[in-house]
Formats: structure tokens, C-alpha cells, sequence
């Protein structure tokens, strides 16, 4: 992975610790909280492959899932989801015989209720997707299916599942207040006076919180950025995430 990138798929309580602690501590109002790529253990059986927990707050969640195979039928009833591919070619599919290509910088948006999965484009091949999921990822309301069958629902194309390019998404996606910032040259700072998450996609920046040491940022890992705290860096890149 690169420097800059996050978002969730939470699953179990015996791994991925690092990141639920972050997830309960930005639920929680604890100010800003960072999650560092490298420090989470990726979880296995979640159905798309090895998923990280990243940062949370009260409206979104982040996970990151590297899928090496195809993943397992499932379905979310009460929320949405939104794969940003991150690295590899993928593919998500709703139905037996209906899927849609992805690469890195495609945007894709699964709505509650449709039963869905992630796969690699080619055998041997990888896809890498950020995973970002409004209102907050809930397990109990998250199935795994044997079949698409079983799902109980009609086989549906669902109208906002395609693609969308990453570098447009202010705009591009209704209700999804997300943004890709991008810095080059001297050292710039990015400061909000909401809430919101931020994954760093590339390059190297520095998490500024008033009255708390400075922390290092670099690719993969993701903040939950409390309001009046600030990002600096030169040359990095991030994802925005909030309202």
C-alpha cells in the first residue's frame, strides 16, 4: 500500500482490537483518534477476504478488505455501503450472472438490502477495496448467505450500483459527502470544522490536535478527526469523509 487511504466491515471481537478500540473511542466523542494501518490484524471469515477495522465516528465507519478469491454472498439491511478500490482488479456481483468490473480510483455504491460480493477479476489476481459505510456498520444486521437465493429477495440490478471515479466523487454520489484532497509543494494544512474521517491514499502528513503531541500519518492510515483539529503535510493525498 501507498500512504493515505480508510473505512469498515466489522466482524468479530477477537481481532482487529486496535481498530474497534478506535471505532468505540470516536463513537464516544474521545476527540480525534488515529488508527494506524499496520497495528490492526486482519480478520478472516468476514466473506471479502482479509478486512481491517479503521476509524469510525457517529455517521460513518471505515474497513479496509484485500479479497484474493471470491468472497461470500451477503447482505446489509441497515445500512449503505461504499467500496472505493484501492489497489488490483476486482469485480462486485448481485446476482449469478451480473457483476461489474473494478479498478483502482472506481467508486461503487451498494444500498441496504441488496445481496452482494467481492471477487478478483482473474484467478491469482487481488482487488483491494476501502470500505465506507453510512449510517455505522452494524454486525446484527449483516448476513451471510449460502446463496443469492436465500437472500429472500427478488434478483434486482440495483440502480445505484455502478461505478464512480474516486478523483470525482464531490458530487458524484447524492448523500455521500466525500472528497479526495490532493497537496503538492510546500507544506499545506487541511482543517474542518466538523467531524469527519480521513484516509490517507498517499505521501506522508501530521495529525496537529491542540494541547496533544503531533502524530505521523502515512498510507493506510485513517482518522476519525474531531472538529477545530488539523492535517498537515506536503505532498500527500487523502480521502475526506463527513458532513
Amino acid at each position: 500500500m501507498n500512504k493515505f487511504i480508510a473505512v469498515l466491515f466489522l466482524t468479530s471481537m477477537s481481532s482487529g482490537l486496535q481498530g474497534m478500540d478506535a471505532m468505540s473511542a470516536g463513537l464516544q466523542g474521545m476527540g480525534s483518534v488515529v488508527v494506524k494501518f499496520g497495528d490492526v490484524e486482519p480478520m478472516k471469515g468476514t466473506g471479502c477476504g482479509d478486512v481491517r477495522v479503521l476509524a469510525s465516528n457517529k455517521k460513518f465507519s471505515l474497513a479496509h478488505a484485500r479479497q484474493e478469491g471470491r468472497g461470500d454472498w451477503h447482505v446489509h439491511d441497515t445500512f449503505t455501503e461504499f467500496y472505493h478500490c484501492t489497489g488490483g482488479k476486482g469485480v462486485v456481483y448481485w446476482s449469478e450472472d451480473e457483476e461489474i468490473s473494478i479498478e483502482k480510483g472506481d467508486v461503487v455504491e451498494i444500498p441496504p438490502g441488496q445481496h452482494h460480493g467481492l471477487g478478483v477479476e482473474e484467478e491469482g489476481g487481488f482487488v483491494e477495496v476501502l470500505v465506507a459505510c453510512h449510517p455505522i456498520f452494524n454486525l446484527e444486521t449483516t448476513r451471510v448467505l449460502q446463496n443469492v437465493a436465500s437472500s429472500g429477495r427478488k434478483k434486482v440490478t440495483p440502480p445505484n450500483l455502478h461505478k464512480k471515479k474516486l478523483y470525482d466523487l464531490r458530487g458524484a454520489v447524492e448523500g455521500y459527502p466525500a472528497e479526495v484532497l490532493t497537496y503538492t509543494g510546500g507544506r499545506q494544512a487541511y482543517a474542518q470544522d466538523a467531524a469527519r474521517l480521513l484516509y490517507v491514499l498517499g505521501g506522508e502528513g501530521r495529525l496537529v490536535v491542540p494541547r496533544n503531541p503531533q502524530t505521523e500519518l502515512e498510507t493506510g492510515d485513517s482518522v476519525a478527526l474531531e472538529p477545530g483539529a488539523m492535517v498537515t503535510g506536503q505532498n500527500f493525498e487523502f480521502l475526506s469523509i463527513g458532513e
